[in-house]
């Protein structure tokens, strides 16, 4: 049986950390994005479940199954406000989807450092400051087109100054 749990937690493990990107990259409407977050939802639902099954074999990954709840809580929420679509559920949902995607990275940094203090740490740190962000732009506080704007080249008389490539 544990060899069989393991094995389905690597696998909906891989499949949840390599849809995470795409899912929260790509274009937020019916069809590829509701593909593949219902494809990243169970895999972080099996992962999920099949981690605190594991914990029951490994007594000394007890922290994970911290993170194994905390995913359940986030994707269940976070389907139902996408199904149901209530006002403002957009801001809630990107947040509860990307957090789940933080959930998944910070697990694998934990595993795959023995459990060291900054694996727990540095991911959630950084995907914050990235969910904050993105939730400020969907809100409209940091217009949109900032995010977008190009910095323009130098031409002119920037350039016949010397001032070009600095």
């Amino acid at each position: 049986m544990y060899g069989f749990l393991l094995v389905v937690h690597v696998i909906t493990g891989f499949i949840g950390l390599l849809l995470a990107g795409p899912v929260l990259l790509v274009r937020k409407r019916r069809g590829v994005h509701t593909v593949l977050g219902r494809v990243y939802a169970g895999a972080a639902v099996l992962m999920s479940v099949s981690a605190l099954a594991l914990i029951g074999h490994e007594p000394r990954l007890w922290p994970l199954g911290i993170i194994a709840v905390l995913v359940l809580a986030m994707i269940g929420p976070g389907l139902a406000l996408a199904a149901r679509r209530p006002r403002g559920w957009f801001i809630w949902h990107l947040n509860l989807m990307a957090s789940s995607a933080v959930a998944f990275v910070t697990a694998f940094a934990v595993q795959m450092s023995d459990l060291h203090p900054l694996a727990w740490v540095i991911p959630p740190a950084v995907g914050t400051v990235l969910i904050t962000f993105r939730s400020l732009v969907a809100q409209g506080v940091i217009p949109r087109r900032a995010v977008r704007a190009r910095p323009r080249s130098l031409t002119g008389s920037a350039a016949r100054a010397g001032h070009a490539g600095r």
